[in-house]
């Protein structure tokens, strides 16, 4: 298998993308949320590592959790630094 086709324009997209996020964060993020949205990256350590434990065995599913559980990571980094759908400031009475 071509990993840059797999990690770069096919299902292993999400996945870059969220390397790509989690790269990005430390200047985007300030303060408390910075060390939050750290939370998924051990998962997804782990979830890489048995991917390449697996593709190493000959295994055919080995990118399963990959492409499962990156747009979630995505997700979960997006809420943690609140970097969603922001509320606007308050008015001032």
């Amino acid at each position: 298998m071509n990993w840059y086709r797999f990690f770069l324009a096919g299902m292993g997209l999400p996945f870059t993308a969220y390397v790509v996020l989690q790269a990005l964060l430390p200047w985007r993020v300030r303060g408390r949320r910075r060390w939050i949205a750290f939370a998924p990256a051990p998962v997804m350590a782990g979830v890489l590592a048995h991917a390449l434990d697996a593709e190493s065995r000959g295994q055919n599913l080995w990118p399963i959790g990959l492409i499962f559980l990156s747009p979630a990571a995505i997700v979960a980094v997006c809420v943690l630094t609140g970097k969603g759908r922001e509320a606007p400031p308050p008015e001032a009475p």
